[in-house]
């Protein structure tokens, strides 16, 4: 066996509406989501090195990414699964996709790594979306990318049509936002189901969040909503200038600001 080097792109993805409808017996929560792809992505380097058996390691490394890492968990269970023994493996990822900001950049990542593996050692598809659901809610989607409503833990999809040709801005405000607090809100308040928005805006009422979302639309957004458990707020704009406005004006402001594309 020889060394290989391969490459992936993940994309960040935004929720244009995020429910929760109940809470399941296996403690997950079953979810209405619709996401969307956009052009900000982190870059993956996967090198495998042959190795003897036994002496597997499987390893990631990013700037600000500490301890066990999901990429490295996704490799691990592929190998695994596949019988694919006598490889070290180590992923080094080129983070641009901010952290624990509400952006999937975690299952992203992950996503990407089976996605790759799976084109240099092909699997079965859906026992690869199987691997998927086991690393995290927002992996199988992540895997599939585009638009899609997502149901279920996140694993039902149904893919809709692509967003209109628009510009999206991306503001990811300074606030750390906890997703297991996220949902233990709302296991506390039972919120009734909704048929538009982001119940965790409601849920976690993050006042930069809302100031945000009133520069956005002040400046020709047609939609501004919260993504996923927080804290970045997209906006999604027609006009390209007004986009590239808001953008420099917010960006001053707070630094992890993104123009981006549907991708």
């Amino acid at each position: 066996m020889k060394a290989v080097t391969l490459h992936a792109k993940a994309p960040a993805k935004i929720n244009l509406g995020l429910d929760i409808v109940g809470k399941r017996d296996d403690g997950y929560h079953d979810l209405r989501t619709i996401m969307a792809s956009v052009s900000l992505y982190d870059t993956l380097t996967i090198t495998l090195t042959p190795c003897e058996t036994g002496e597997e390691t499987f390893t990631a490394s990013a700037e600000g990414v500490e301890g066990d890492n999901l990429a490295a968990r996704a490799a691990r269970l592929f190998m695994q699964r596949n019988d694919l023994t006598g490889w070290r493996v180590h992923i080094h990822i080129d983070k641009r996709i901010p952290i624990s900001a509400g952006l999937g950049g975690g299952s992203s990542d992950a996503a990407a790594v089976l996605r790759i593996l799976h084109e240099w050692r092909p699997m079965a598809q859906n026992a690869l979306a199987g691997l998927a659901l086991e690393l995290g809610s927002d992996v199988p989607y992540c895997l599939h990318g585009g638009t899609c409503l997502a149901e279920g833990r996140g694993e039902v999809l149904t893919p809709l049509a692509p967003l209109a040709d628009c510009w999206v801005v991306l503001v990811t405000p300074p606030v750390s936002i906890s997703t297991v607090e996220a949902f233990r809100r709302y296991d506390e308040k039972a919120v009734p189901p909704r048929l538009e928005g982001n119940v965790f805006e409601d849920l976690l009422s993050i006042p930069v969040v809302a100031e945000i979302k009133q520069t956005l639309t002040g400046a020709g957004a047609s939609n501004a909503m919260m993504s996923g458990s927080g804290p970045t707020v997209f906006g999604i704009f027609e006009d390209e200038n007004r986009a590239k406005t808001a953008f420099d004006t917010l960006r001053a402001e707070f630094p992890k600001t993104f123009l981006t594309k549907p991708v």
